[in-house]
């Protein structure tokens, strides 16, 4: 198959991009990169393998890009924003990995049909794989990466494991193999030989565990594209209007504080993710997770964030500069760096989980939309990716 790679000069240039699927993060932070280097060199076409909605990439990307349904990772299952699933997410790791022979010849031979110049992933370990079978350079982005969750991920007795995955007992150290059940310790082991074989490794800040990196770039975001103002404009609000956006990212989320929310009538509420239109019911907007209104631009028009920390969502309010009521997923190993990532670089009201569900936050809402506005200065890291890969493309 590798032997077919090669393709005449004047092919046009492809790249495929192997995205995990857990939540819109990696598929944003993709879509982010993928879009700097399509500003760059606009013929480069996009082959994204990946189970998160191909709507996503096509609302933000304006260059070529292909769509290609395929379960390329399992990441964790989440039961909810804040709660995930342990016993489905070995359930599913068992059907996908080890990989079979056959499942990595047929991907090998759709990407190979593609005549693709090299393969970026975002933390979905097949593509490397791929990569390295049809020996194509792979470049791997992450700001942390599954081998390092799994062996971090703290098996309490509240996760409603299934019979064969036993619960362990936790020893002194919580960050040790052996606090994890047998099989997520293979899986980690697993994934990590499938990480290492990666050509290049790109981290993203902020970065759960540093390593002797090719590039460490800023956070990494979509760009906002529409004034502020305008925005606000379109959502029928007057620029002095507090308007504090409320995500829990791309998990459905069900909230139990709607009413307290109409309470607060001098504020308006902005809820992505629920419903199938754009409803608005006195000062509580309701959404869809797609609509005309992209969510860097949400962000940036909004005088407050409030929801879950999660590696996107992070990066688009720390590039506008808006203050975040940000709650931390409880047992999710990459929550505390972006958490002190949050607290030493942006205006920010920490909320706990419990006060989050309950609806306690609404009292913080103050001194929240008190805090200043502070936009980064620093360079979009999508940007300095875009030029990492395209001195690979330009490599003879």
């Amino acid at each position: 198959i590798a032997q077919r790679m090669s393709a005449p000069s004047n092919t046009p240039t492809t790249i495929a991009y192997f995205v995990s699927a857990h939540g819109f993060g990696h598929a944003a932070r993709s879509t982010a990169v993928m879009a700097a280097i399509q500003r760059r060199w606009p013929e480069v076409h996009c082959h994204i393998f990946t189970q998160a909605p191909g709507w996503f990439f096509a609302d933000s990307l304006a260059g070529p890009h292909t769509c290609h349904a395929m379960e390329t990772d399992v990441g964790l299952v989440q039961r909810s924003p804040l709660e995930e699933d342990l016993g489905q997410t070995l359930s599913r790791l068992d059907a996908l990995f080890p990989l079979s022979a056959d499942r990595l010849d047929t991907c090998c031979r759709q990407v190979a049909a593609l005549s693709c110049r090299l393969i970026l992933c975002d933390i979905a370990a097949l593509g490397i794989a791929v990569a390295q079978t049809l020996g194509l350079p792979s470049i791997l982005v992450e700001n942390f990466t599954w081998d390092w969750i799994y062996a971090r991920y703290p098996v309490a007795a509240r996760y409603p494991v299934a019979a064969r995955y036993p619960v362990a007992a936790c020893g002194s150290d919580r960050n040790s193999y052996s606090d994890l059940t047998p099989a997520l310790q293979a899986h980690a082991r697993y994934q990590a030989k499938l990480y290492a074989q990666a050509s290049y490794r790109i981290q993203a800040e902020p970065v759960c565990r540093p390593l002797a990196a090719d590039l460490t770039v800023p956070p990494v975001c979509r760009q906002s594209r529409v004034a502020r103002a305008l925005t606000r404009r379109r959502l029928g609000l007057s620029i002095d209007t507090p308007l504090v956006l409320v995500t829990m990212g791309g998990t459905p989320a069900t909230y139990t504080f709607l009413n307290h929310l109409r309470q607060e009538k001098e504020i308006c509420f902005l809820l992505p993710g629920l419903g199938n239109a754009l409803v608005q019911e006195a000062n509580v907007i309701k959404m869809p997770a797609r609509s005309a209104f992209r969510h860097p631009d949400l962000i940036a028009a909004a005088d407050a964030v409030v929801g879950k920390v999660g590696y996107s969502t992070l990066a688009e309010i720390f590039h506008a500069g808006t203050p975040f009521g940000f709650v931390q997923r409880p047992d999710f190993p990459e929550s505390p760096p972006l958490a002190d990532y949050i607290r030493t670089r942006m205006p920010a009201i920490e909320i706990a989980p419990r006060d989050f569900e309950k609806g306690h936050w609404i009292s913080m809402l103050r001194p929240l939309l008190a805090l200043p506005r502070r936009p980064s200065r620093t360079v979009n890291g999508a940007e300095l990716i875009a030029d990492f890969v395209l001195d690979r493309l330009a490599a003879p």
